[in-house]
């Protein structure tokens, strides 16, 4: 196809991430697919769609194929749903074409509520029915099934992601987000929970057990198990939501997520969930028994202050083991730290980099 061949031409010329990528797939044209899809291996493609398509479109196709071999979605999908997947890995490409600037059609599934998640995080907050038609489909690919031969695959594919990215920076042309976001793929960080495990276990200052006395909150089942040193203190955690305007109801829904999972993690005796933009609007007292999520009053929607929170804590005399703050980091902190660990667990675009203390982990695990 003329218009194939002249839309691989212009990605060597403009983004030669992309076509030293591309060149890496077997291209094979098939009917079956309403515009086209990869498996990793190979890249097919409708000809009776794109002979139809504006030079641009077709491009951004090619493109839209290749982000799901470097982001792997053909070997991350699990036993979810194959359509609903499709959407969720398309919503976390398309907004990285868009920002490379390629030229997408209209459908295309875009939300900017979803910059900065995964695919997987994107599953998760789609709702049902999917929209059935999308740039380009990704299967899942032969290795899928097999932990062994999905590793293989999975540094071949790295390998020449890496070679791609030497191409492109070499001609000076690997626009500098498309460079962090393949960082991030190629040396993945933890996922967040184990980061969280580690500095809750550092917060508590627990590292051995015993018998004497037994574990507190098993002996209502009738059970006599050791606790961990120090478990009769009693846990106070806190937990902040960052509930200003910049905070996207997305956001706020991957915060709840990522809470309840906390609760259902971690055996916490008591713990404050507050809500703050500007100033405190509300601060909920929760034992582990009496947490849901329904409970929580989200209320907010003005300028960041982290401030308050910090404020309210020493005003009610509260002494938390840690602080949790879910948040996009954008206010302003405290000019002392605390006397009490904090975690910033951060979801969205871009992390500042001049937090003054505490730790920051990512909620998102790549797109």
């Amino acid at each position: 196809m003329k218009i194939l061949e002249k839309a691989k031409f212009n990605l060597v010329l403009d983004h030669p991430f992309f076509a030293a990528v591309l060149l890496n797939l077997r291209m094979k044209p098939d009917r079956r697919y309403p515009v086209g899809a990869t498996d990793g291996e190979t890249l097919w493609y409708n000809p009776e769609t794109l002979q139809n398509w504006s030079l641009e479109e077709v491009e951004a196709f090619l493109a839209h194929e290749v982000m799901h071999v470097v982001l792997l979605h053909f070997l991350r999908r699990g036993r979810r749903d194959k359509a609903k997947w499709n959407a969720a890995a398309d919503y976390a490409v398309n907004l990285i074409l868009k920002d490379a600037g390629f030229s997408l059609p209209p459908y295309a599934l875009i939300d900017e509520a979803f910059r900065g998640l995964s695919a997987e995080e994107i599953y998760e907050l789609i709702p049902e029915p999917v929209v059935p038609f999308s740039l380009g489909d990704v299967e899942d690919g032969k290795e899928a099934s097999d932990p062994t031969a999905a590793k293989r695959k999975e540094v071949e594919v790295k390998i020449a992601v890496r070679r791609a990215m030497s191409i492109a920076k070499a001609w000076g042309k690997l626009p500098s987000g498309l460079e962090r976001l393949i960082k991030e793929v190629q040396e993945p960080q933890k996922d967040w929970r184990e980061v969280l495990q580690e500095f809750l276990e550092r917060s508590f200052g627990r590292s051995d057990y015993a018998w004497i006395p037994p574990s507190r909150r098993y002996l209502a089942q009738n059970l006599i198990l050791p606790a961990m040193v120090g478990e009769e203190r009693l846990d106070e955690v806190v937990v902040a939501i960052d509930t200003s305007g910049s905070v996207s109801d997305t956001m706020l829904q991957v915060f709840l997520s990522e809470l309840k999972g906390l609760v259902q993690q971690f055996s916490l005796e008591r713990m404050w969930v507050v809500c703050c933009d500007a100033r405190v609007h509300n601060a909920d007292e929760f034992t582990a028994d009496e947490f849901t999520v329904e409970r929580i009053r989200l209320s907010g929607g003005g300028g960041t202050d982290f401030r308050p929170v910090f404020r309210w804590v020493e005003k009610c005399g509260i002494t938390p083991v840690c602080l949790i703050y879910f948040t996009d980091t954008w206010g302003d902190f405290p000019e002392t730290p605390p006397p009490y660990p904090v975690l910033w667990a951060v979801v969205g675009g871009k992390v500042r980099e001049d937090i003054p203390f505490g730790e920051v982990v990512c909620l998102r695990r790549g797109a």
